[in-house]
């Protein structure tokens, strides 16, 4: 059952919900009040805070054109939007512990993400090429801390030079170019057996202070995702990069300012059923979480 929690939470990218996530949370979640302490302690900086503002904006519109996309796709799951932002919303609702006017705020979110997430989907094009600067920014990162700290701007800039050469291929004169039926279900099978043997992993997270070379992690889908989305020209494995890739963007705000991240520090500080009630608390409970510290920030 561990295998299976951990599979389910990991593997289909973190902070994006579905209807089993807000239900298996109010199985064996940690409770609200547990969930804002450890949230809180590594979310306090003005700056991380803020930038885990833009990757909740993207983890939104990733999330809600992701569903969408799976609705039109796969029989018997017209209402899959539908259900998940309300069973997201209620479990946010009945958050034991949560501000009124936080909740307010978090529900106000995921009915803007339904609402309008899913107009980026005709766009997706555009966001695999503007995610090309984010991924340069994470790979600067990683090579900096490796280097001790700080980003390492000149293997940031070849990276993304690298990057922005391939995307015009692949969105150019290679764009649906492995689009057969053959091909498209070995990409989907590929990311799924990706996804689900990196998330399965002991650590799927890089223990605080640990930066893995090269990275195998659930995470490092967002690196070349989208390539795969655009040689079989499928927005659906875009948008689950997506996922990734705003959390990698996390990774590095917390990097940046100073602050290690909550999901490393419970790899590194629970183990067992402690871990997952976290985890899946941490994750299902993120909107409140965040316009709960941002609060409490202003107004102390």
């Amino acid at each position: 059952m561990d295998t299976i929690l951990q599979a389910l939470l990991y593997g289909t990218a973190p902070f994006y919900t579905y209807p089993f996530k807000p239900v298996i949370n109010q199985i064996i979640g940690s409770g609200y009040p547990s969930a804002y302490s450890n949230f809180r302690r590594d979310h306090s900086k003005t700056s991380n805070i803020v930038a885990h503002c833009a990757c909740f904006v993207g983890q939104l519109v990733g999330n809600f054109s992701l569903l969408k996309l799976i609705s039109e796709a796969v029989p018997y799951c017209s209402l899959l939007p539908e259900v998940s932002a309300a069973l997201w919303a209620a479990s946010l609702f009945v958050a034991h512990g949560c501000p009124p006017d936080v909740k307010i705020a978090a529900l106000g979110s995921v009915a803007a993400g339904y609402r309008w997430g899913h107009s980026a989907i005709p766009h997706w094009q555009d966001l695999a090429f503007a995610q090309s600067f984010f991924e340069a920014i994470a790979i600067a990162n990683l090579i900096g801390e490796k280097r001790g700290g700080g980003l390492a701007l000149v293997p940031g800039a070849a990276f993304l030079a690298g990057r922005l050469a391939l995307h015009s291929v692949v969105f150019g004169s290679r764009l649906g170019s492995l689009a057969t039926p053959t091909m498209i279900a070995g990409a989907y099978g590929f990311s799924f057996l990706y996804l689900t043997f990196t998330a399965i992993k002991e650590n799927p997270v890089p223990l605080p202070g640990k930066k893995d070379f090269p990275p195998i992690y659930c995470f490092t889908f967002a690196l070349f995702g989208w390539a795969i989305a655009g040689l079989t020209n499928q927005s659906t494995l875009f948008f689950l990069g997506m996922g990734f890739m705003a959390n990698v963007m996390q990774g590095a705000s917390h990097d940046i300012t100073g602050q290690s991240a909550t999901l490393a520090n419970l790899q590194a500080s629970e183990k067992g059923e402690n871990k997952f009630a976290h985890e899946w608390a941490h994750t299902t409970y993120f909107p409140c979480l965040l316009f709960h510290s941002i609060r409490q920030s202003l107004l102390g």
